[in-house]
């Protein structure tokens, strides 16, 4: 796919893969209809941690699987309640990710909310709180 987008939004996505995420250079991404498996999001992370997805902010997408420690395998991820995402549309927050941190110091966190599997990047400047104007 080799693209370059702000925003990719694929509410139909049962063709994409994680290869095709991986690919992709876009600051939000989701993908609805398409469920992913444990080890695929961890070789997403594994992707972001070696400077992959560099503009990457937001990676939402439903995730069906019943082997969970396929997620954590080889990370080196620690559970954090200290932040949080707004959305501000929804006038929702929700907390309580697993973070890792990239050798550039930059932080993620990945955790479940509302159905989906949410990867979020936090900007150094940005606190403890991420603002999200829509999803």
């Amino acid at each position: 796919m080799k693209k370059k987008f702000d925003v990719f939004e694929c509410q139909r996505g049962i063709d994409i893969t994680v290869d095709n995420l991986m690919t992709l250079d876009c600051i939000r991404i989701t993908v609805g209809d398409r469920w992913f498996r444990y080890a695929e999001m961890n070789r997403f992370i594994k992707h972001w941690l070696k400077g992959g997805s560099h503009r990457l902010e937001v990676l939402r997408v439903v995730v069906f699987d019943f082997f969970i420690d396929r997620l954590f395998d080889g990370l080196n991820a620690r559970n954090s309640d200290e932040k949080m995402v707004v959305l501000s549309h929804y006038q929702l927050a929700f907390n309580g990710f697993f973070e890792v941190v990239r050798s550039d110091g930059i932080t993620a966190g990945f955790t479940f909310f509302n159905g989906y599997f949410w990867f979020v990047v936090w900007p150094k400047d940005a606190e403890n709180v991420l603002y999200l104007d829509s999803f």
